[in-house]
């Protein structure tokens, strides 16, 4: 996890592919219909670079079902500044939402179709269950008895985290861009893209093969 300070508010965090998967996990629960709802909605903004409030626009009209074991083209009807958007949903995601769609009394339903307030206090249930939190009576946070770094989390770092993880696996910065809906690469990077992981770093340096001075 990489912690950075936000000048808005807290800290942008950007999680690692292991613990993006343990954040989306949380409600998969296939068993339990607001589970899968909760799930779907983590991984819209985890899997697919949704924001928050992208994801009640979604329904299984804008998903691009032709592909079979690839990636799907996803249609964001209006993103920031109403603008439209194509992103790409892998293809797990998509076989999980087709059978979630079967207990939906349309096809055409919203997929969560909830606040974003609602979301947001999604995120909340997450970061207060991997941080330990504590509570006073009233039901307050007061205190961390996990990883403390986990009580920054909130929705925008799901979007983040995919951003970060997609450029540090080497995917071509204008792909990432144009599935993200920045107008530029400066914001991108300035606000959503990390410094590399070790991983990267000594993929890259591995390419130089063994330097002798």
């Amino acid at each position: 996890m990489q912690l950075e300070p936000n000048p808005e508010r807290g800290m942008k965090v950007r999680l690692t592919p292991e613990e993006l998967t343990h954040a989306i996990s949380y409600y998969d629960n296939i068993e339990d219909e607001s589970d899968d709802k909760r799930y779907i909605a983590l991984a819209l903004m985890g899997r697919a670079g949704l924001r928050s409030f992208e994801v009640s626009q979604i329904r299984w009209e804008h998903i691009d079902d032709a592909n079979e074991n690839s990636w799907h083209k996803l249609k964001v009807p209006k993103g920031k500044g109403d603008k439209y958007r194509e992103t790409r949903l892998p293809h797990e995601l998509y076989l999980f939402i087709r059978t979630y769609i079967r207990g939906l009394e349309g096809r055409n339903a919203p997929l969560v179709g909830v606040a974003e307030r609602t979301i947001r206090r999604w995120v909340e249930d997450v970061r207060e269950d991997f941080g330990g939190a504590t509570y006073d009576e009233d039901g307050n946070v007061v205190g961390w008895t996990k990883n403390e770094d986990w009580k920054y989390l909130t929705t925008h770092d799901f979007r983040r985290s995919w951003a970060h993880i997609l450029d540090d696996a080497a995917v071509e910065p204008r792909v990432i861009q144009t599935m993200g809906g920045w107008e530029n690469l400066e914001t991108m990077y300035k606000h959503y893209v990390g410094k590399p992981s070790d991983e990267r770093i000594n993929d890259q340096l591995g390419k130089l093969g063994n330097l002798r001075s």
